[in-house]
């Protein structure tokens, strides 16, 4: 219950008080309706100032801060986020920080093209073709890809929509402006899930009219479609609807949002905006007080002297183009290191005029740290080391690398999307098989690594290893864990199955814990060899490739035989170049294992325990020989063509039916997975062939002719 005091004191100020409940209710209607940062005279910043002609300036600051922090509530909505958008633009091309924080952020987590390779090599082509293609070179040229992640981070979001011809499957690529998106149409099931993208945007042919189009999420299921056009107007166009007869373009979207908040994606410097509006303003502020400073920078001083001789010196200084029309200077200034002559009566002084900049400098710190923040930087990033010792700033990296590398995935995950929208739709269109459409994605490295420190304790820890003076169970874990961190820190994916392949269990004749065995127990006759002195370094060496040889090409072949190729008539071309490979890698070691065998003899007082762990991780290779065969098989497998029920068969499908290759070999020859749309005869319509992998069906020797094609 209010005291008598504050009953008494609203009664005599009750006009003071309606006034100022009055100006509260303004301000919070127009802070409410602000659909973001305004400008002009209706702005909540111009507003402040007015009421600080008749308001206390400490009323409005506490009224302001109660707006910014919620007690004056608002909500997001997309015309504030539109209007941000706009300042974003803005800033990027008028506000040093700004366009400084994106080029960071676009440096450090997409300085270069990235490498997007399929994991299926026979998807590589069509990638390659779609990534390649001149009609896409507009986004995704060397000179013009950095441009996304720009623009991304100036909106806040990017719309990828792909125009997918339904005869072949081939990919074209544009973008639309964040504007013209007006909704997503989320599944009635999930919010979550967007289904549609709703475009208004200007007719091109008719500027008089406006046009509405949803385009659909490359994600949505059919029945998740359906299921969203129902919330959707009867008369709404969509962008892949096709004239009757006509086979049309499938239309999808891929939505990069960045930030993502109530769906949308929103700009890097949402949060830094207001700090760096600020921020200018008090350098601007300071510069007009440098300024007025610096307009008179000396005094003279004159004794005795009347109006009339004042008047005289400053005409004697002045310059005579401001008292004459005649446009030629009869009073040029000095030039530099002339003299200067005065009597007794003249003083000179130099004037010293403070303006704050010490406190000054102090008091925009914390403005300018604001406005990086903002941005997602610390200050040192943007020019202001002088502020953070040099241990500080270096404990500062972290967490920004790693903002850094968390945008780096960001942009990953958009890359492997669109590599799955353009390889699923070489398959729904175009008749190709991929065994996945997954892809790995290279891009420069953030969270580097000292490689040349790493290097030297790998090779410490192998020359202890060598001497016996460090446990082989302890040595060899230590080392492969440099490696690893060696080559994450290249960037390389899936370290762990390149160090430690993945050991299988099959049939091969032999059992393959036994072929395994075998290999070890041939390379250690060799070794031992070797270090009993038996043999010489030559003969060990011979040995040794003779194993090699012998064993990788057994484990090789079972690996291919795993993988449903059948061998009886020996490997084909790509295979065997595979293996060769596989075989020079492996006896590239050669020469490095018998010297350290020689240098570690018997005779020297080497141990045949460290000798013994070497011949254990020489006899790993059997295993990496068969995965790499059985890799082989599956990425390449037999295919057979199997002619279909329909009544009217043209000559390439009654070639084609029952013969069997490898499907690489099908491809190079010009063959596609059925409906083989323009590759046959039949041109591929109606088509009901096909292509697929049959267990025990044995190879045709040699390859197909090509196909002859559509009649013309």
């Amino acid at each position: 219950m209010p005291t008598f005091r504050e009953r008494l004191a609203t009664a005599l100020l009750r006009p003071e008080y309606d006034r100022l409940q009055k100006i509260t209710e303004q301000v919070i209607n127009v802070y409410q309706s602000r659909p973001g940062p305004m400008t002009g005279a209706d702005s909540p910043a111009e507003l402040f100032e007015r009421l600080k002609e008749t308001v206390d300036s400490r009323t409005v600051d506490l009224l302001l801060r109660q707006l910014q922090y919620g007690e004056g509530t608002y909500s997001l909505s997309d015309e504030m986020r539109l209007s941000i958008v706009k300042e974003s633009r803005s800033l990027r091309v008028f506000d040093p920080i700004t366009q400084f924080a994106i080029e960071i952020w676009t440096d450090y987590g997409f300085s270069s093209k990235p490498q997007i390779i399929p994991r299926d090599e026979s998807a590589i082509e069509t990638w390659q073709a779609y990534w390649n293609a001149r009609g896409n070179q507009y986004l995704f040229d060397e000179a013009e890809i950095q441009s996304l992640s720009n623009d991304l981070l100036t909106d806040g979001e990017l719309f990828f929509v792909f125009f997918i011809s339904r005869l072949d499957g081939q990919v074209t690529c544009r973008t639309i402006p964040t504007e013209e998106i007006k909704e997503i149409v989320t599944s009635p099931a999930d919010k979550r899930i967007p289904v549609y993208y709703r475009r208004d945007f200007v007719n091109a042919d008719d500027l008089r009219y406006a046009s509405t189009v949803y385009y659909r999420d490359w994600r949505a299921s059919d029945e998740v479609a359906e299921l969203a056009k129902a919330k959707l107007p009867t008369d709404s166009k969509f962008a892949d609807q096709a004239a009757p007869g006509d086979a049309g373009t499938d239309v999808l979207m891929l939505h990069a949002a960045f930030r993502k908040i109530g769906g949308r994606g929103w700009p890097l410097m949402t949060a830094g905006m207001d700090w760096s509006r600020a921020y200018r303003n008090f350098l601007q502020d300071r510069a007009a007080v440098a300024r007025m400073a610096a307009t008179f920078v000396e005094k003279i001083k004159a004794k005795n002297a009347g109006t009339r001789a004042i008047d005289a010196m400053k005409a004697s200084l002045s310059s005579t183009l401001s008292t004459n029309s005649s446009g030629l200077e009869r009073n040029p200034v000095p030039a530099a290191g002339s003299t200067w002559l005065e009597n007794e009566n003249v003083t000179r002084e130099w004037m010293n005029r403070p303006t704050g900049a010490s406190d000054a400098e102090k008091d925009g710190m914390p403005l300018f740290i604001q406005t990086a923040l903002g941005g997602g930087l610390y200050p040192h990033y943007l020019g202001r080391g002088d502020y953070f010792r040099l241990a500080t700033a270096s404990s500062l990296e972290g967490p920004i690398l790693k903002k850094f590398n968390r945008y780096q995935g960001f942009w990953s995950s958009i890359w492997q999307s669109m590599c799955k929208i353009v390889l699923g739709s070489a398959v729904k269109y175009g008749g190709q098989t991929f065994e996945s459409l997954d892809s790995d994605i290279s891009l420069d490295n953030i969270l580097t690594t000292d490689l040349q420190n790493a290097a030297s304790t790998s090779t410490a820890i192998n020359d202890f290893y060598d001497r016996g003076l460090l446990d082989p169970t302890v040595a060899e874990p230590a080392a492969l864990e440099l490696v690893r961190v060696m080559m994450q820190s290249l960037g390389i994916d899936d370290t762990e199955n390149i160090i430690n392949p993945q050991e299988a269990t099959i049939e091969t004749g032999l059992p393959f814990a036994e072929s395994a065995d075998q290999y070890r127990t041939s390379l250690r006759g060799g070794f031992r060899g070797l270090w009993t002195g038996a043999y010489t370094a030559g003969d060990g060496a011979d040995a040794i490739a003779l194993s090699v040889n012998r064993y990788l090409k057994e484990a090789f072949i079972a690996g291919l035989k795993a993988g449903g190729i059948d061998t009886a008539d020996g490997i084909d071309e790509d295979d065997t170049a595979t293996l060769f490979k596989l075989i020079a890698k492996e006896e590239g070691y050669i020469d490095g294992v018998v010297s350290f065998i020689v240098r570690n003899n018997k005779a020297s007082g080497g141990k045949w325990a460290v000798i013994d762990n070497r011949l254990g991780m020489w006899a790993r290779g059997y295993q990496r020989a068969y995965a790499a065969g059985l890799e082989s098989g599956k990425l390449n497998p037999l295919m057979t063509w199997r002619e279909g029920p329909t009544s009217d068969k043209c000559d390439d499908c009654v070639y084609a039916n029952g013969r069997t290759y490898r499907f690489k070999t099908w491809l190079k020859w010009g063959w596609r997975k059925p409906p083989a749309i323009g590759i046959t005869v039949c041109g591929g319509h109606e088509c009901l062939c096909s292509m697929e992998h049959e267990d025990g069906v044995k190879a045709n020797k040699g390859h197909p002719r090509r196909p002859i094609g559509p009649k013309k």
